[in-house]
């Protein structure tokens, strides 16, 4: 089995779980790329990927909660908030709403100071 098949069947198992696969080598993140750039996956987020036609199957409820494990992999300190919270704990959000990925940062000015105050952002 070459390179390409594997990260194929891993992608396949990542998107029949409703998970997004995170690369975990330079290597593997190159090889995803290129299968990117041949539109054979996607990379809804940057470092985490997913077979296209899998993705465009799965229900916006379930890209959108692939997204936060994926993102919360990536960055377990941060804090979901607003839609994305309600997500994370597996209530029911509108369709409508799952245009955007909440998250509280705080500014790098509180952040310095050591206050807890934090501003919404939605990440592309």
């Amino acid at each position: 089995m070459n390179v390409n098949e594997n990260l194929r069947r891993q992608l396949s198992c990542a998107s029949k779980r409703n998970h997004l696969f995170i690369a975990h080598t330079p290597s593997e993140r190159k090889s995803l790329k290129l299968l990117v750039a041949r539109e054979a996956a996607i990379e809804p987020i940057p470092g985490a990927f997913s077979l296209k036609k899998e993705y465009e199957h799965m229900n916006p409820r379930a890209r959108e909660r692939a997204r936060i494990k994926a993102i919360h992999k990536l960055h377990p300190d941060w804090t979901f908030c607003l839609y994305s919270a309600a997500i994370a704990h597996g209530l029911q959000v509108p369709h409508a709403l799952l245009d955007a990925t909440h998250i509280a940062i705080a500014k790098r000015a509180e952040l310095a100071e050591g206050r807890a105050d934090h501003t919404f952002a939605h990440p592309p």
